[in-house]
């Protein structure tokens, strides 16, 4: 049984000190709600293995602690996000079997080369990346 992943957007709202959100393999749908951009302190953002789709929302440039970012395995649609670069503290990117296409922007790159742990899984057979692990 699937159900849309914006049941969750009213319940966000107060939890802006919330650190980790583990959401993977619950059969969610839909968009990441917006309103993840809220959660200042997020440091870890799991939500592979879902339905999700549409693009990954903007807001997300906001969740400058976020370390971890594992949403593999949806059907996430857009251009690469190209604000992933300004979240400085990121370690582990994975993106990879999602519907994402374009070019891993230049900066992402750049990140990996200051960040020496910075892991980042994409399917390279849609998106152009220099620096990526590609699935």
């Amino acid at each position: 049984m699937s159900r849309p992943l914006t049941i969750l957007s009213d319940a966000l709202l107060p939890l802006v000190e919330l650190q980790i959100l583990y959401l993977d393999t619950n059969h969610f749908t839909g968009p990441i709600p917006h309103q993840i951009g809220n959660l200042k302190h997020l440091q870890s953002l799991h939500v592979y293995d879902n339905g999700l789709d549409s693009a990954l929302p903007s807001e997300l440039e906001n969740l400058h602690s976020l370390i971890q970012l594992i949403a593999d395995d949806n059907n996430l649609t857009g251009d690469f996000p190209v604000q992933l670069a300004q979240l400085t503290k990121l370690e582990k990117l994975w993106l990879a079997n999602n519907e994402l296409h374009g070019t891993v922007p230049n900066q992402v790159c750049e990140m990996k080369d200051t960040l020496f742990q910075l892991e980042l899984k994409v399917d390279c057979n849609v998106l152009s990346c220099t620096c990526c692990n590609c699935e």
